[in-house]
């Protein structure tokens, strides 16, 4: 865990400035995040497609004002595509990750779900070609290296 805020901390820390506003939106995001692991590891004997169902709803509803200010009006396969995507890509993982999490620790779990954000800065430079700051390498690389560090050399030994 050591490792993984030292990495975060220095992809903050030595990033540009024009980037910093957007790293600080970045950190309080995964501050966020946390709270919702602490909160789904806490309520793990709760009902996970009610919890999950229950966040996305409350979710939707704080936005809601916002999204209804910005005069942008839906056709039926937009929302089509809205309905696909809140299931799949939010609601599933998030539904998985909640039965997960009943099993493993909470700050084992908040390792394991930093691999995707970790890892989407190479994603954007193979397939998009943008540029990564060294800054970002760094980080990950702590990130990945305490990850490694957890998994390889501490790593409980079975019975």
């Amino acid at each position: 865990m050591l490792c993984a805020v030292c990495g975060i901390v220095w992809i903050v820390s030595h990033s540009a400035d024009s980037r910093l506003t957007g790293n600080l939106i970045a950190l309080g995001s995964g501050l966020s995040y946390a709270g919702v692991i602490f909160c789904l590891r806490y309520l793990r004997d709760e009902n996970s497609v009610w919890l999950v169902s229950l966040n996305h709803t409350i979710s939707g509803l704080l936005l809601l004002p916002w999204t209804l200010s910005l005069g942008v009006i839906l056709g039926p396969s937009q929302w089509s595509l809205v309905a696909v995507l809140g299931v799949f890509q939010m609601g599933l993982p998030y539904l998985l990750f909640a039965r997960g999490v009943r099993s493993v620790r909470t700050q084992e779990a908040a390792l394991l779900t930093l691999l995707e954000p970790v890892l989407n800065p190479l994603w954007v430079l193979l397939f998009w070609g943008e540029p990564v700051e060294t800054a970002t390498w760094v980080g990950g690389a702590m990130i990945l290296g305490g990850l490694a560090a957890r998994y390889l050399l501490f790593s409980e030994k079975p019975a």
